[in-house]
Formats: structure tokens, sequence, C-alpha cells
């Protein structure tokens, strides 16, 4: 499963019980794989946060599943931070920045920063299954992002990232 959005297909302020379906699917996914024996008792299985979304309002609500075997669970969640950058489009060009700043960085590391929080203190890996910049971005700049976004969550925290391309 991914990027689950309510009736509304809301990306921000959900239906408060999109929350509770999220961590409800979760749940019934993890019982359901370790319920069907073999290597499945074992196997790393992945949850995804409402919307595959790190930020706090998201991450808050979510419910890490019960597993009897401990430490086979990962959290994904997606970043496309920040958005001034990563989110341009080719015919939007002149209405955002499109070259990797300093600022830029620091964003992000904020946004990384409670994501490695959220890991540590709930004792689970986390990755990030889709990050990137759109086709509109220079490749040497979306070369920094990219090369920001590995160092930093590589050397903080040893999360994996999967780069999303278009």
């Amino acid at each position: 499963y991914n990027e689950i959005l309510d009736e509304n297909d809301s990306w921000v302020n959900p239906n408060p019980d999109a929350y509770l379906a999220v961590n409800s699917l979760a749940q019934t996914f993890v019982n359901t794989v370790r319920g069907l024996g073999g290597n499945n008792q074992y196997r790393n299985l992945v949850v995804n946060t409402y919307c595959a979304s790190g930020a706090s309002d998201m991450l808050n609500p979510f419910v890490i599943p019960n597993d009897l075997i401990p430490g086979h669970l990962m959290v994904e969640v997606h970043n496309y931070s920040p958005g001034s950058f990563t989110n341009i489009l080719s015919e939007d060009q002149e209405n955002s920045q499109i070259t990797w700043t300093s600022d830029h960085e620091k964003e992000l590391a904020a946004e990384l920063d409670i994501l490695i929080d959220y890991s540590n203190n709930n004792h689970i890996p986390l990755i990030v299954g889709e990050f990137g910049a759109n086709e509109g971005i220079d490749d040497v700049e979306k070369g920094k992002y990219a090369e920001y976004m590995v160092t930093y969550c590589r050397q903080r925290a040893n999360i994996s990232l999967f780069y999303w391309s278009n």
C-alpha cells in the first residue's frame, strides 16, 4: 500500500478517521503476513503513515503495529521537500527557485531531523521510499539536492532512501 488518502484525497488535514484506517490497515497487514507461516514469520515488513508523510502531524497519530517478531518492522515515508525546489515543473519555472541553496538545506534538515527523532524515539528503522525533484530542474542542481539528502540521512541516522524520478 502506498500514499493512502481519505475519501476526499486530502494530502493535508485529512478526516481524523483516516488515521484510524491507516493504523488498522497496518496492523491487519502485519497480522496477515505473520499468520501465513513459513518465512513470513520473520519477513521484514514496511508500513506507511497516512499519505506516506513524514510531517509531524502525520507521524504523531501513526501507531506502529504490534508485531510478535521484534526487529522486523520499518516505517516508510516520502519526502519531496523543500517544495520550492523539488516541485518545480518545466512550465512553471519563473515562479520557483531552481538553484539548490543553503536555505533549502536548512529546511530539508529540519524535516529530516523530525524523521530521525521519530525513528530513534520509537526504536524503529525508517526508510524514505520516495524523494526526488521534477524534470524542470537542471540535473546538476538535482544532483546537489540528492547528494545532500543521501549524505544527511546516512551520516545522521543510517536512513535508506529511494530516488523517485519522473
